[in-house]
């Protein structure tokens, strides 16, 4: 007799499901929220100049923590600024006092809106501020604070991407460019934390006319379909060059040219959410790596883990030692949990490069609320 799912799958499961539900009702819904939204707009949007100069190089960065900032996030604006970003924050929800003056001294401008929309709709009001200012830059970024950017203090990712010939670009692609299905059956999809559009694509009519028409939701559901995967299939159907920096390609390759040793280290800390693949990746780990058909026993439970959940969070030591991802995910899912707790383990082992202290210090303090089960 099969045993019954975990209590956390039941409850994302049924989370899904309301969400799905609410989707249902947007079509009368929608409209209603959105106006409601306009009219209220002017009056609960706050906008204050930051001590940071404006260049020709602008990132949106979308906050919603509404229980302070944290330091990891002055980390975060720091960088950009080093970068040689005017940072462009624009928070879902009321700031502090000190928080505000916090934030407006490592940024360029500070935008307070009422929450609604998701990042989704933080970026629309960043742009909206950018043409109503009629700032045109050459370089954007468009990103959020679901993550700790840069995990370690500093990053070459964005170097990379401004060097690369593609004009719009994301961290990280799910699924696989050049194929007609990618993850979950659809398309490759950029995943919207992090995207950078150069001066071709953000004067293009596919880039202008995405944020004319776009329609704010507070459904995430509805986010992420109307929101970071038309984005994405929009770009891609532009004729504009696109690329990710870590696709799942990369991954691939990365990980088939791991020696053993590598390989079972990466093994030991893979997070299987799948029982029957982590009661494979268990059986592996109790064989010698000489034993035949090792390496491609654990090549095959490794990417079986990257092709059920995002390799950021399923293989976490290849994507953060051996392909350099500056990022770590701060989503609540029982997957992620997993990967943060392993994450620290392989740290306190050495396999992994020290993360900054702000970057740790949160990091241990959500890991102590969320215990690795």
């Amino acid at each position: 007799m099969a045993s019954p799912p975990p209590l956390w799958k039941i409850r994302r499961e049924l989370d899904r499901l309301g969400r799905q539900i609410l989707g249902a009702t947007e079509i009368v819904t929608g409209p209603v929220q959105r106006a409601r939204y306009e009219r209220r707009r002017a009056a609960e949007t706050r906008v204050t100049p930051g001590a940071q100069p404006r260049t020709g190089r602008v990132a949106i960065l979308v906050v919603y923590q509404p229980k302070g900032l944290p330091p990891s996030l002055m980390l975060t604006c720091r960088h950009l600024s080093e970068q040689g970003y005017a940072t462009l924050a624009v928070c879902n929800t009321p700031l502090s006092g000190v928080d505000r003056a916090r934030l407006t001294a490592a940024t360029w401008r500070v935008i307070e809106r009422p929450n609604f929309g998701y990042d989704f709709g933080g970026y629309h009001e960043g742009l909206r501020h950018l043409a109503a200012e009629s700032i045109a830059p050459s370089r954007l970024l468009l990103m959020n604070d679901s993550t700790w950017f840069p995990v370690h203090g500093s990053s070459d990712i964005i170097e990379r991407m401004e060097a690369s010939p593609a004009q719009v670009l994301g961290a990280q692609v799910f699924g696989r460019f050049g194929q007609p299905n990618g993850r979950r059956g659809g398309p490759p999809m950029l995943g919207s934390y992090f995207l950078m559009f150069k001066d071709r694509a953000l004067a293009h009519p596919a880039f202008t006319g995405f944020w004319k028409d776009y329609r704010l939701s507070s459904n995430k559901e509805i986010v992420l379909r109307r929101g970071e995967r038309a984005l994405s299939d929009t770009m891609m159907a532009s004729g504009l060059p696109v690329e990710g920096v870590f696709p799942r390609e990369r991954f691939d390759a990365v990980l088939h040219g791991l020696p053993d040793a590598d390989l079972h280290a990466a093994l030991r800390f893979a997070v299987c959410m799948i029982p029957a693949l982590e009661e494979r990746r268990q059986t592996q780990l109790a064989r010698p790596p000489v034993v035949p058909g090792w390496r491609e026993e654990t090549l095959a439970i490794l990417q079986a883990a990257a092709e059920s959940k995002n390799f950021i969070g399923s293989v976490p030591l290849v994507a953060l030692r051996h392909m350099g991802m500056p990022f770590i995910k701060k989503n609540a899912e029982r997957h992620y949990v997993r990967a943060r707790h392993a994450i620290l383990a392989a740290t306190a082992e050495g396999l992994l490069p020290d993360l900054h202290p702000d970057v740790r210090a949160e990091i241990e303090a959500l890991a102590a609320r969320q215990p690795d089960a």
